[in-house]
C-alpha cells in the first residue's frame, strides 16, 4: 500500500506488519479472515487492505468502534474481576447492542440497495449473536435474516435459502419448547375444567367447542381466501381428524373416539393461543414475521407471486399478533400484500385497493402520531400568542423536535426509519399506481403524496423537494376539506411556503 492511500485514511487506522503482533495472537482481516495490514487503534479491529477498511467503516465500524473499545477495556481484565456479575452484565449489554446496531444497519443497507455494505454489517451482528446467546438462540434468526436478504438482493438464491433455513430451524425449536412449557402447564387444568363441566352439563363441551372451533375455522378461511391462503390464525392451528368408518364398532364407540379427538383439538388451540400471550410467545411472533417476509421476498425475486402472497399472509398474521392491528409492521406486511394481490392477479381489484389504502391509512397514523409533540408545540404557540407562526418559529420548534428526536435510544430510532425507509419503498409503488388508476384529484393519492414527502422528510432523503414541490402543487388544487386535517396541518407546519 503507498504512502498516499495510508495518508487518506482516519487518523485512528494505522498500517501494521504481521510480525508486530503479540506472541500467539495474529493480525486477521475481520471481513475476509486473511493477514490484516491495517489496525483500528481504538477497537483493534484489522483489514487486509484498505478497500475493506473503508468498507467496514461505512458498513457499521463507524457506529461501533466505541461500544468495541470498552468491550476491550472489560477484556484486559483479569478473570476473576471479569466473571463479577455487574462486569459481566455490563459486558453482556455492551455485546447486544452491537448485535442489535449492527443488524439495524444492515437492514438500512439492504432497503438503500447497497448489499456490500450490508453484508459486513449483518456477519458482525452474527458474531456478536453468538457471542451474547449461544449457538442456537433465536437470537440469530435477525442477522440471519439479513443475510439472507443480502444474498437474494446479490441473486444468490440457494445461499439466500441456506441462511432462512437455519432460522426457519431455530424458531420451530422455539416453538416446541414454548409448547412444551405451556402444555405442561395447562393440560391438567383443561382437563380438570372439562371434567367439571362435563358432570355438571352431562355432555362433553369439549366436543362442541372443538365443532364450534373448526367450523369457525372454515368460516375465516372463506373470507379471507382472496388475501392469501393462510392469511386466518386458524390455518396454524390443528383441524378436526377424521377417523375410518368402521362398521363392526358401536355408535357408542364412535362417539367416544370423536369426544378423544375433539378434546386433544380443543386442548391443541387452547396451547397455540396461550403460547402467543407470553412474553416469550410475543417476541417469537415478531421473529415469525420476520421470516415470512424474508420468504416472501425470497419468492417475489424468483416471480412466484402467488406462493409469495401467502407467505406476506402468514407475516401479517404474526405482525398483528406481535405488534399490534395498527402497528407499522403490520402496515408493512399490508402493503406487501396489496402488492402481491396486484402482481398475482388472484383477486379482484378492489380487494387490492381495499388493502392497499388500508396500510396507507395505518402509515397516515404512523406519521401523525411522530409528528404529534411537533405540532402540539406549535398549536400551544398559537394559542398562547394569538397568532400564526411565522417560518422562523417553525424553524426553531423543527430543531428542538430534532433535537429530543436525536435523545431516544439508538436501535429504536435506527429501527424506526429502518421501517420508513422499507414503507417509501412501498409507497412509491402506490403512488403509481393510485395516479393511473384515480388521477390527480382523488383523496387517496393527495393523501399518498404527503405522507411519501413526510417519510422522505423523516429519512432526510435527498429526493425529498421533488415530492414536496409535487404535494404542495396537489395540496392547492384540490379542495382543503378533502385531506385529514391533522396531516394537512403537519404537512404545512414541515414545509412551510
Amino acid at each position: 500500500m503507498v504512502m498516499a492511500e495510508v495518508q487518506q485514511l482516519p487518523s485512528k487506522f494505522i498500517s501494521v506488519h504481521g510480525l508486530s503482533a503479540a506472541r500467539g495472537q495474529k493480525y486477521l482481516c475481520v471481513i475476509c479472515n486473511s493477514e490484516g495490514s491495517f489496525l483500528c487503534t481504538q477497537c483493534r479491529s484489522c483489514y487486509c487492505c484498505r478497500e475493506h477498511l473503508l468498507l467496514d467503516d461505512l458498513a457499521c465500524h463507524s457506529l461501533l468502534c466505541d461500544r468495541q473499545l470498552a468491550i476491550r477495556e472489560i477484556m484486559k481484565l483479569p478473570l476473576a474481576t471479569r466473571t463479577r456479575p455487574e462486569i459481566a452484565t455490563k459486558l453482556t449489554i455492551l455485546q447486544d447492542e452491537c448485535r442489535r446496531v449492527a443488524y439495524l444497519e444492515s437492514r438500512r443497507h439492504v432497503l438503500e440497495g447497497n448489499n456490500e455494505l450490508a453484508l459486513p454489517a449483518a456477519e458482525r451482528s452474527l458474531v456478536f449473536a453468538k457471542a451474547v446467546h449461544g449457538d442456537n438462540s433465536i437470537e440469530l434468526i435477525p442477522p440471519l435474516l439479513a443475510l439472507a436478504d443480502v444474498a437474494c438482493l446479490a441473486g444468490a438464491q440457494d445461499a439466500a435459502r441456506g441462511y432462512a433455513s437455519r432460522a426457519r430451524w431455530l424458531l420451530l425449536g422455539k416453538e416446541t419448547d414454548l409448547r412444551l412449557l405451556v402444555e405442561t402447564h395447562l393440560r391438567p387444568y383443561v382437563r380438570q375444567c372439562n371434567e367439571v363441566v362435563n358432570r355438571l352439563t352431562g355432555r362433553n363441551t369439549g366436543c362442541l367447542s372443538a365443532k364450534l372451533s373448526n367450523a369457525k375455522s372454515q368460516g375465516l378461511q372463506k373470507l379471507t381466501k382472496p388475501f392469501g391462503k393462510a392469511f386466518s390464525s386458524t390455518s396454524t392451528r390443528l383441524k378436526l381428524p377424521s377417523h375410518p368408518v368402521n362398521k363392526d364398532l358401536s355408535t357408542e364407540k364412535l362417539q367416544q373416539a370423536e369426544e378423544s379427538s375433539s378434546s386433544e383439538l380443543y386442548l391443541d388451540n387452547c396451547i397455540s393461543d396461550e403460547i402467543f400471550r407470553t412474553k416469550e410467545g410475543i417476541r417469537l411472533a415478531f421473529l415469525s414475521c420476520r421470516y415470512w417476509s424474508t420468504e416472501t421476498r425470497l419468492r417475489a425475486a424468483e416471480n412466484l407471486y402467488v406462493e409469495a402472497l401467502d407467505t406476506a399472509a402468514i407475516a401479517c398474521y404474526f405482525a398483528a399478533l406481535a405488534s399490534g392491528p395498527t402497528s407499522m409492521s403490520t402496515c408493512l406486511q399490508l402493503y406487501a400484500v396489496s402488492k402481491l394481490l396486484i402482481l398475482s392477479m388472484v383477486s379482484p381489484e378492489p380487494h387490492a385497493v381495499s388493502v392497499m389504502l388500508q396500510a396507507q391509512n395505518m402509515l397516515r397514523g404512523t406519521i401523525i402520531q411522530f409528528y404529534a409533540p411537533y405540532v402540539i408545540g406549535i398549536q400551544h404557540y398559537c394559542t398562547d400568542n394569538n397568532c400564526e407562526p411565522d417560518s422562523q418559529i417553525l424553524s426553531k420548534f423543527m430543531a428542538e423536535f430534532q433535537r429530543s428526536d436525536r435523545r431516544r435510544e439508538e436501535d429504536e430510532r435506527l429501527a424506526f426509519r429502518a421501517d420508513i425507509k422499507e414503507a417509501i419503498q412501498y409507497v412509491l409503488f402506490t403512488v403509481d399506481y393510485l395516479e393511473r388508476h384515480y388521477g390527480h384529484k382523488a383523496k387517496c393519492f393527495v393523501e399518498c403524496v404527503m405522507c411519501l414527502a413526510l417519510c422522505l422528510e423523516i429519512v432526510e432523503d435527498a429526493s425529498r423537494s421533488e415530492y414536496i414541490t409535487k404535494a404542495w402543487e396537489l395540496v392547492r388544487s384540490v379542495d382543503e376539506g378533502i385531506v385529514n386535517p391533522v396531516l394537512f396541518k403537519i404537512f404545512i407546519f414541515t414545509f412551510p411556503l
